[in-house]
Formats: C-alpha cells, sequence, structure tokens
C-alpha cells in the first residue's frame, strides 16, 4: 500500500512521524485487520477514546479502556473489509 501524500513540510520531522503513525500505519493496519501493528503505538493506563466528529464540539469520551476501542477497531474491520 502507498501512503497517502503527507501534509507536513519535511523540515518538520516529528509532525511527519506522528501523521505517519495517526494516519498511514493505523490505515494499513486496520484494512489488513490487524490490531498488532499499531497495539504499541498506545498507552493502556492513560487511553481514553475519544468518538470524532466534523467539529471538535461533536467530539465525545467513547471508550474507558483500550481494549473496548480495540475490539470496537477489530469490528469495523471486520465490516470494512465484509467479514460480518
Amino acid at each position: 500500500m502507498t501512503d497517502p501524500p503527507n501534509p507536513f513540510a519535511i523540515n518538520d520531522p516529528e509532525r511527519q512521524a506522528i501523521w505517519r503513525m495517526l494516519v498511514a500505519r493505523d490505515t494499513e493496519a486496520f484494512c489488513a485487520g490487524d490490531w498488532s501493528r499499531i497495539a504499541a503505538d498506545f498507552d493502556e493506563e492513560s487511553f481514553l477514546g475519544i468518538k470524532g466528529g466534523p467539529s471538535p464540539e461533536d467530539w465525545r469520551p467513547t471508550f474507558s479502556s483500550l481494549p473496548l476501542y480495540r475490539d470496537a477497531w477489530l469490528e469495523q474491520s471486520k465490516c470494512y473489509r465484509g467479514l460480518t
């Protein structure tokens, strides 16, 4: 899979790396249904999952634990891949 274009300037390696982790790597893992590719990106003890919307005013805490988020992520990945 080819990475989507990174919107951050080449002279901003930190933001490029964060974008790669949050967008490209997560998308690849989601399409493959492979949580293990991104599991280490999360701090389980400090995790709080937010369900977003078009505006930050629409954002709501939704997942109180990483296992809850992981299970929803895996289920959504299955649906995306036509497995459910």
